[in-house]
């Protein structure tokens, strides 16, 4: 499954906190979205008034004072009028962080 993922010095959405950056990262994301005439709203990449699908799919392998933490992650969002990486890139960060307390590490400061 590994093989059909990246794992790039480029990260992006789920996978682009530099929270993550020790950690290795294999992912894929994607993204659809479509607008209509609005008034008020002007219409930009990734940024969808109808439908703004942002998903990613991701493994996330870390070892933290001889601790592993390998799991997988699937986020799908349709947060409208917004471009919303950022949100998928904080989302990333908490979920780790209650992934490291669960297995008693210390969370990562915010």
């Amino acid at each position: 499954m590994k093989r059909l993922m990246y794992q790039t010095e480029r990260r992006i959405r789920y996978a682009s906190s530099p929270k993550l950056n020790d950690a290795a990262v294999y992912f894929k994301s994607g993204s659809l979205f479509r607008c209509q005439p609005e008034e008020g709203f002007t219409c930009l990449p990734y940024q969808g008034n109808v439908i703004n699908y942002m998903n990613s799919v991701a493994i996330i392998e870390q070892e933290i004072e001889g601790t592993k933490l390998h799991y997988i992650i699937v986020v799908l969002s349709n947060i409208l009028r917004k471009n919303s990486a950022v949100e998928h890139q904080a989302l990333g960060v908490d979920i780790h962080n209650l992934l490291r307390q669960k297995h008693g590490l210390p969370a990562m400061a915010p």
